[in-house]
């Protein structure tokens, strides 16, 4: 991965980035300040609010956000990809990962392969489950997957396909999903970050796709 992409003479934009704050990136999120104010890189932070027109022209030659378009509305997540298109150099690349939903309906219908993950859910974010249930076997799984669909302001859940569709229909192309912490591209591989559960958690929870802006735009 580049360490610092704006001096290889590339402009990459890091999209909701919340309190991870990339070294070299444009870092952007809707909160007032970064949850790391005195951080080396908040001078490349920008407050912004990714679901409006965006206040760049065009000019990055990447795109990044992790588990940001679950946030949006479905109206700010099309003006989001919209603005994404319009801000990208032609042949840039836009990678975007977000909580799977293909996760949380094998997690409702097979709860026992996901048993260390649904009691470190309980223990982080709905420990009363304990106490009503005595054990983790015997906690719906449904608790667990309507905790991940509306907690820390999540609006909507997506499958992989929908969102494939929604990005070539604003103008990408070449729009697959890719494994999460991996790319062909160096800008890319290793980037997904640990979102305070842990690499092995994240992953299970994480789908991630790569789509690009055509040269001929």
């Amino acid at each position: 991965m580049i360490d610092n992409p704006l001096n290889e003479g590339i402009i990459a934009l890091h999209a909701g980035c919340s309190y991870v704050l990339m070294p070299g990136w444009i870092n952007v999120d809707m909160c007032e300040i970064p949850y790391e104010p005195n951080n080396d890189n908040r001078k490349e932070f920008i407050q912004a609010n990714l679901g409006v027109e965006w206040p760049f022209n065009t000019c990055f030659d990447y795109i990044y956000s992790e588990h940001l378009i679950e946030h949006l509305t479905f109206n700010e997540f099309k003006n989001y990809i919209q603005e994404a298109f319009r801000c990208l150099r032609p042949g840039g690349v836009i990678r975007t990962a977000w909580p799977s939903l293909e996760f949380n309906l094998d997690l409702y219908y097979h709860p026992g392969k996901y048993k260390e993950y649904i009691e470190d859910h309980c223990y982080r974010f709905h420990p009363s489950l304990f106490e009503e249930w005595e054990s983790i076997e015997n906690i719906p799984p449904i608790f667990i997957v309507n905790d991940n669909c509306r907690m820390w302001g999540h609006q909507i859940m997506y499958d992989v396909p929908t969102v494939i569709k929604l990005f070539n229909k604003y103008g990408f192309e070449n729009c697959h999903q890719v494994e999460y912490g991996k790319s062909d591209l160096k800008i890319f591989d290793g980037i997904e970050h640990d979102n305070k559960r842990g690499e092995r958690f994240n992953k299970l929870e994480t789908v991630v796709i790569e789509c690009t802006k055509p040269l001929d735009v």
